[in-house]
């Protein structure tokens, strides 16, 4: 006896299915990137915002356990004497010679703009310039954020508007 031939069976996907698949692909892709890069962009000033939040916090403290003002430039010589955007943020301890004692470096495409060129930690509770600090995003994809610096040397973060940062 003999069996009829069985119908042809069809594996895998056809030409058409797959075309159709990618094409859904990358316009999905599309609409998506430009947002994954703003969050990715948002990312960066934030983790800029905590490294620069604990080193004030950290000059604050050294101030208070050394007995000596702790001064935060932004930039690596001790005088402090540094206009514009930094990349950059180092704690120095005054004392008769000016000694680093951490430099905090931030992420990539980020930049830190101050109010004063030099801010001051004292070693008494409640005793610190007032300062604030913008943090930037070079491609202005993410909203800036300002550390701000009370007289009593506490640190609260605001979220501003692109215009805050030229």
């Amino acid at each position: 006896m003999s069996q009829p031939p069985h119908p042809p069976t069809q594996a895998g996907f056809g030409l058409l299915e797959q075309l159709l698949a990618v094409g859904l692909l990358s316009v999905l892709l599309g609409l998506g990137l430009p947002s994954f890069a703003t969050w990715r962009a948002e990312g960066r000033v934030a983790a800029a915002a905590d490294r620069l939040s604990a080193a004030l916090a950290l000059a604050r403290a050294t101030a208070l356990a050394q007995g000596q003002r702790v001064d935060v430039c932004l930039q690596r010589l001790p005088d402090c004497r540094h206009t514009g955007a930094a990349a950059e943020l180092v704690l120095w301890l005054a004392s008769p010679t000016p000694t680093a004692v951490r430099t905090v470096l931030l992420p990539a495409g980020v930049r830190v703009l101050a109010s004063r060129q030099r801010s001051s930690f004292y070693p008494w509770p409640r005793d610190a310039s007032s300062t604030s600090f913008t943090l930037c995003d070079e491609q202005r994809r993410a909203r800036p954020r300002r550390l701000v610096v009370s007289q009593t040397g506490r640190v609260r973060e605001e979220r501003g508007t692109a215009a805050a940062c030229p």
